[in-house]
């Protein structure tokens, strides 16, 4: 998994930099993805939010329930 910057998403909440673009979260390094050890809920898929290309594609993936999903709550289901 490559880890690329959007507008408005993640990098810009974070406070991170372009120089982040392109790490691999899966190997070691500076940043990684990590686990709390909490069981993970089930996980819904629905389209994406704000794009116009290829916007009928089930390609968001969210924890079903979580009150941490941005979008509408019709696509949260």
């Amino acid at each position: 998994m490559i880890w690329r910057a959007d507008r408005g998403g993640w990098p810009r909440r974070s406070r991170s930099t372009a120089g982040w673009t392109g790490v691999d979260l899966c190997q070691d390094g500076p940043l990684w993805l990590a686990s709390d050890g909490a069981e993970t809920g089930e996980i819904g898929e629905s389209v994406r939010i704000g794009i116009t290309k290829d916007a009928h594609r089930l390609l968001r993936f969210y924890l079903r329930g979580s009150v941490f999903v941005s979008g509408p709550k019709t696509l949260n289901l």
